[in-house]
């Protein structure tokens, strides 16, 4: 009751602002919740009591010609549901506007729309609506309690969405994990289940790797892609954690599942602070700290990439292996990370002469090269390659810091398969012509 009596007045002025009637029930206010819970799921409710308002109620003249009563009714009640909290808040509006979903939009997919950041059905910005922030940050912010936020109903009038938070912030509950030589971890209440799958198992659906889980293609990606870390060799058997938040699904990769343990999180300082991947920290048993991802994040930039992502690309799977020669060990590593992030087996050199030693005893399947280099430059070995039998075919990209005519022309005469000057390309560039040559 101390959290939720200062919700009606404000309901009440924030209608009279708009031209609309409400009246208000709030149910289950004598409930104890640790305090730190009630803090934090005080701008979650707020915000779905302000969209109920702002997006659901209608104004007085148009309730009365579609048959309802003159005044707008919204409801919040609280109960118990073993140790965790549950708030149901409803209201009789207008429910979802349609109109804001791209067609042929499914039901599912336009209920999980409404919780992206930036979505917004308000035809214009005001002080209640349009920033396209609200659910989002509703979401967000039951995901850090370890809690949840659902729309349960917009089957009859108006909508019913359903939050789901623990009593109390004691210890949560993780599942440490090993991706190489870092530890990580997980809330073990964001895994629905952990699975074992040989990669011939990998499927795809509308051109993204998925996994068949309970009847439903449920998108696939790696941890090391989301924290764009390299890839390992793949296994024989894929870990894969079914991540679940609200109605969403990932399915994600990880290397190696450690073990359980309860611990309490800490809250991340100095530059790891702003790390939106991290909802905090443990200390081990040794002293050393190990970062908890947040599974809601994951999910969310999980469903990002996979709009972007052609393949599920792992070293093995895909069997491509790239010579990187540069000079320079920024762009050396630079290349190296964006290649192996994709999956790509990366081996390097300084030089050309260091990159065709490497090439009388390392099979690869594309070489990139700079032009500028000691001892020997891009276009000597370019003109090497194409002169050895064994190595003729070997598809080559030219990458120059100096955009000069004469040398473009001088390595496409020599046999380059593509010429790209490093100030004009970006990352999705590189992994086209990639894409284009293998």
């Amino acid at each position: 009751r101390t959290l939720f009596d200062i919700f009606p007045s404000m309901l009440r002025k924030l209608a009279a602002e708009m031209g609309k009637e409400i009246s208000s029930q709030f149910s289950g206010l004598e409930l104890e919740v640790d305090r730190a819970v009630l803090q934090a799921i005080k701008d979650p409710v707020m915000h779905i009591l302000r969209n109920a308002v702002a997006h659901g109620i209608e104004k007085p003249e148009q309730r009365l010609s579609l048959g309802k009563a003159r005044q707008g009714q919204i409801s919040c009640q609280l109960s118990l549901q073993g140790q965790r909290l549950q708030i149901d808040i409803r209201d009789d509006g207008q429910g979802l506007h349609t109109d804001s979903f791209p067609e042929q939009l499914e039901p599912a997919d336009a209920e999980l729309m409404i919780f992206q950041a930036g979505f917004s059905t308000a035809e214009q910005v005001s002080s209640l609506s349009g920033r396209g922030m609200g659910l989002s940050v509703v979401s967000e912010t039951l995901a850090r309690l370890q809690g949840s936020c659902q729309l349960v109903s917009h089957s009859g009038p108006g909508l019913q969405f359903r939050l789901d938070v623990p009593l109390q912030i004691v210890s949560t509950r993780l599942v440490i994990l090993q991706q190489q030589d870092r530890l990580m971890a997980l809330p073990v209440a964001s895994i629905e289940q952990v699975l074992r799958l040989p990669p011939g198992q990998i499927q795809t659906h509308q051109d993204q790797p998925v996994i068949n889980y309970q009847d439903q293609p449920v998108p696939l990606l790696s941890l090391s892609q989301l924290l764009q870390i390299a890839e390992s060799e793949l296994p024989e058997h894929l870990m894969i954690l079914m991540l679940k938040s609200g109605r969403q699904r990932l399915a994600l990769h990880v290397e190696q599942v450690l073990e359980e343990q309860n611990a309490v999180l800490k809250p991340l300082t100095g530059p790891a602070a702003d790390l939106a991947c991290f909802l905090g920290a443990i200390v081990s048993p040794s002293g050393r700290p190990i970062p908890v991802l947040d599974p809601h994040y994951l999910i969310q930039q999980g469903l990002k990439q996979e709009q972007s992502l052609q393949t599920f690309q792992l070293a093995e799977q895909v069997s491509v292996r790239i010579l990187v020669v540069d000079d320079s060990i920024t762009t050396r590593t630079l290349e190296k990370s964006i290649l192996e992030s994709q999956g790509f087996q990366v081996f390097l050199a300084v030089d050309g002469i260091e990159a065709f030693e490497k090439l009388q005893h390392t099979a690869v399947d594309l070489v990139i090269t700079d032009v500028q280099m000691p001892r020997m430059n891009g276009l000597e070995l370019l003109s090497k390659i194409r002169l050895a039998p064994h190595l003729s075919h070997l598809p080559v990209i030219v990458v120059t810091s100096l955009n000069q005519p004469q040398e473009r022309q001088q390595g496409l005469e020599l046999g380059a398969d593509a010429y790209l000057v490093k100030q004009d390309f970006t990352q999705q560039e590189l992994l086209e012509v990639i894409g284009q040559l293998i």
